[in-house]
């Protein structure tokens, strides 16, 4: 008998990439390494429904910087989608089924870090997003995994377990947007922060500086 086809396998990985820094280009490469996935689809929230305070670059600047920070890897790549819709709350929900609806031949999971997971109960959709979608959640320093307690109570005993099951093994980055822009507006260096050429856009477009 023939062997069963698999589909391939697609990460997309959200957020704000406010802006996007090592960390996220880490995390994306490990789930390569790692042969958890075969690309890693990277898609900056247009307007996200929980806006973080303080300053944010324009969605033009944050494409840009995702799209040089990119260019030397060929399993990953950039979209727009929610971008294009940047009127309206942008729901992980709504881009997920969109994103399934475009890559009918992908088998598509969703990348979260931890924060992320034990905040998931207050998503848009949250239970609906659980049950059909799959995920995978990386480490992030200060938090620790829920325990099946927190989370049964939302989505069932058996999605989560599925959560439980889908956080992956990788070392905690210490690095985050919120340090980038802080260093930025203190005109320190970014040295291993973030790559050269995103660095070197941040210093031509004088972004995340107080005047802006």
């Amino acid at each position: 008998m023939p062997e069963r086809p698999v589909k391939p396998r697609l990460a997309v990985f959200g957020g704000s990439f406010d802006p996007v820094h090592n960390g996220h280009l880490f995390i994306a490469g490990s789930l390569l390494r790692q042969k958890l996935t075969e690309e890693v689809l990277l898609v900056p929230a247009g307007t996200p429904p929980h806006k973080q305070e303080g300053l944010m670059a324009s969605p033009e600047h944050r494409l840009a910087m995702l799209k040089l920070a990119v260019e030397e890897y060929p399993g990953i790549s950039v979209s727009d989608i929610e971008l294009a819709q940047e009127s309206m709350p942008a729901y992980t929900i709504n881009t997920l089924e969109t994103l399934t609806r475009l890559f009918r031949d992908s088998d598509i999971h969703f990348v979260i870090g931890m924060d992320s997971l034990l905040d998931i109960p207050n998503w848009h959709r949250a239970g609906e997003l659980v049950n059909r979608h799959s995920f995978l959640v990386y480490p992030r320093p200060g938090f620790e995994p829920p325990s099946p307690a927190m989370l049964a109570p939302h989505f069932g005993p058996r999605n989560a377990e599925k959560l439980r099951r889908s956080i992956i093994n990788l070392p905690e980055m210490p690095v985050s947007a919120t340090m980038i822009r802080e260093t930025v507006s203190q005109r320190q260096s970014l040295c291993g922060l973030v790559c050269d050429s995103v660095a070197r856009y941040i210093r031509e477009h004088k972004l995340y500086q107080d005047h802006e």
